[in-house]
């Protein structure tokens, strides 16, 4: 068994111990209002601290993680459905409950491919230094006018949404939080589109397949046109083509 240098050792500690104390002082704060949102909390903790990369855990003060938690929480607890939520700012203690020396972009929508990557190519497109990412797909459950009623990983009858949050450079945001926020939404809701599309897009692509295989027989003098362009159509259904 390969042994770590004590470089690497050390280093392993010190982020084993910094992750245990953002927790704890997420489980130990008296800014939640009851058993029920302190457990949502933690849920979340534990989340962060497994989903997010080195930068955004090490650029983060732990004793701000809790504040952090309870504004995001706030944020998204009414998102009718379909809805997409961004926020972008420079979180200041009197409006936010902390304070970060750099601009935190936040998103929250039902879960699908190609959030992740929208995010970051709107952000490289406008030149915004990203200093820590985190991704996280939680289960949530809400009332039908989109009400949090509660998330966690044993809730029955919910749907898994997407929570993002980016730490961002302030030499490259300031003062554009609302135009990184109005792109990023605009961007995200235009791949909510493709995504809600794609299925009946293929299905209608299969269908025009069979309809014209089916007219290969019926009309012989077209069948090689008929025949190739349903070929056509099966090709591009084999993951040879992106339908947007």
């Amino acid at each position: 068994m390969t042994k770590l240098p004590a470089g690497a050792l050390k280093r392993h500690s010190h982020r084993d111990e910094r992750r245990a104390l953002m927790l704890r002082h997420i489980e130990q704060s008296d800014i939640w209002a009851d058993d029920a949102q302190r457990a949502q909390a933690v849920f979340i903790g534990n989340s962060v601290i497994r989903r997010a990369d080195d930068d955004f855990l090490n650029r983060h003060p732990a004793d701000t993680l809790a504040a952090h938690v309870a504004q995001a929480l706030a944020s998204v607890r009414h998102m009718p459905s379909g809805v997409v939520r961004v926020g972008c700012s420079i979180p200041v203690k009197e409006s936010h409950g902390y304070e970060l020396p750099m601009a935190v972009l936040e998103t929250c929508m039902t879960d699908q491919p190609f959030v992740v990557d929208t995010i970051k190519l709107v952000l490289r497109r406008l030149g915004v230094r990203i200093l820590g990412t985190l991704n996280m797909i939680l289960p949530v459950l809400r009332d039908e006018e989109g009400t949090l009623l509660d998330l966690g990983q044993d809730i029955e009858g919910g749907r898994n949404e997407s929570f993002t949050c980016h730490l961002l450079s302030l030499p490259s945001t300031q003062p554009r939080c609302d135009e990184i926020r109005h792109l990023v939404k605009e961007h995200l809701e235009r791949a909510q589109r493709v995504v809600r599309d794609f299925r009946p897009m293929r299905k209608l692509a299969r269908d025009v397949s069979a309809t014209l295989t089916y007219a290969v027989e019926a009309m012989p003098k077209k069948a090689h046109e008929l025949a190739e362009v349903a070929s056509f159509c099966d090709w591009i259904i084999e993951d040879h083509f992106v339908f947007m």
